[in-house]
């Protein structure tokens, strides 16, 4: 699937979203068989399911649904990888961004859900990719960890247990100390790694122990 398709998939979310017709334009119509066959094509097929697992993730109606078939379940697994190498790494920006687009708006449903006892490893996962993940990856689960502490539920959750606030700051620390030997902390994409950093410390040290 190529950048002009994605694109697209903006586009036709978009218009989806401002209309109340329910039938398919033409171009939706043809967006979609070209979606099917990008599924169908190797090459093109992990961008293709990325980009659907993502819309799933976006959309209102289908995030509910997402949330009642515990499909989260199965992306964890990829957050706890070590592995460094490209395909893992890519997975792994993958899931993140299904993660990612859950909670970009703040919603409490989501928040409980994604720290029920039942879903114990979105706060370890996104440490580990703060760890060994890319500056993309580093990047995303810094604002996941953010939207989840920036509620009064998630920030309980954190701050709790002393080895899950500890564990935290180590990451968070980690991450600043290597912009800093890397002589990157001007670079564009390193100050939104840090701009995520700073609010997650900003809202921690708000926390009250």
């Amino acid at each position: 699937m190529s950048r002009q398709q994605e694109s697209q998939l903006g586009n036709h979310r978009a218009t989806s979203s401002s209309t109340t017709t329910t039938r398919f334009s033409l171009a939706d119509h043809d967006f979609v068989v070209q979606w099917i066959l990008d599924l169908q094509d190797h090459s093109k097929r992990e961008l293709a399911l990325r980009l659907l697992a993502l819309c799933i993730a976006l959309h209102p109606r289908t995030k509910k649904e997402l949330i009642k078939a515990n499909l989260t379940a199965y992306i964890y697994p990829f957050l706890n990888n070590r592995n460094q190498e490209g395909p893992h790494e890519h997975i792994r920006i993958a899931s993140l961004g299904v993660i990612g687009a859950l909670v970009k708006v703040i919603d409490t449903e989501v928040i409980r859900y994604l720290l029920h006892p039942l879903n114990p490893d979105v706060i370890p996962g996104c440490i580990n990719c703060m760890e060994v993940g890319s500056e993309l990856s580093k990047t995303v689960a810094t604002f996941i960890i953010n939207q989840i502490i920036i509620t009064e539920e998630g920030m309980r959750y954190c701050c709790v247990l002393p080895e899950r606030f500890y564990a935290m700051g180590f990451a968070l620390g980690n991450m600043v100390e290597e912009l800093i030997k890397g002589g990157r902390l001007a670079e564009h994409s390193a100050k939104r790694l840090l701009k995520h950093i700073i609010c997650c410390y900003e809202r921690l040290s708000q926390y009250p122990r």
